[in-house]
């Protein structure tokens, strides 16, 4: 019998498959850096830039992808493991992998030196921020601003009938 923790696991499983797999597509580095720094080495700028966009779609519009950064945002609070987990998938993990794309990009010269860890955490924030705006905007768009945007519409179309501006 199959329980909550292991479908739980088989979830965990599955995304950091799809990540190592779109990773690779993208050709950004698949490993933590301490494992592999080589890949790192060896990713560019725009790869970066290309998975960046990419990520930003995926964690917005892929339905797995969504549910699973929902799922943690609701669980980070009633369980210290789901924090982490939290905070690894989607804040602190992040952040990192970028601040070793980007010590690379440092000492390759490909940008100019500076501190890697605040390059990372103000590449990613507009990119968090975007994720998170752009999920609770679907939300609010489905629940409230639809239908009124819908009588909105209508009114304003009315208007500018009644004007002659149509």
């Amino acid at each position: 019998m199959t329980n909550k923790r292991d479908i739980f696991d088989s979830i965990v499983e599955r995304m950091i498959q799809i990540d190592a797999q779109r990773a690779k597509a993208y050709r950004v580095p698949v490993e933590q850096y301490d494992v592999n720094s080589g890949s790192y080495e060896n990713t560019s700028l725009e790869d970066i830039q290309k998975y960046t966009i990419e990520q930003l779609k995926f964690w917005t519009e892929d339905d797995f992808a969504v549910s699973f950064r929902r799922m943690l945002t609701l669980e980070q609070y009633r369980n210290a493991e789901m924090a982490e987990l939290y905070s690894q998938c989607i804040i602190a993990g992040p952040v990192a992998y970028m601040e070793n794309l980007f010590r690379e990009l440092i000492q390759k010269g490909v940008l100019k030196e500076e501190n890697p860890k605040q390059l990372a955490v103000e590449y990613y924030a507009p990119l968090f921020l975007l994720i998170t705006m752009l999920a609770g905007y679907v939300i609010l768009m489905i629940t409230t601003i639809y239908p009124v945007m819908s009588e909105s519409e209508y009114l304003i179309h009315k208007d500018l009938e009644i004007k002659g501006e149509i």
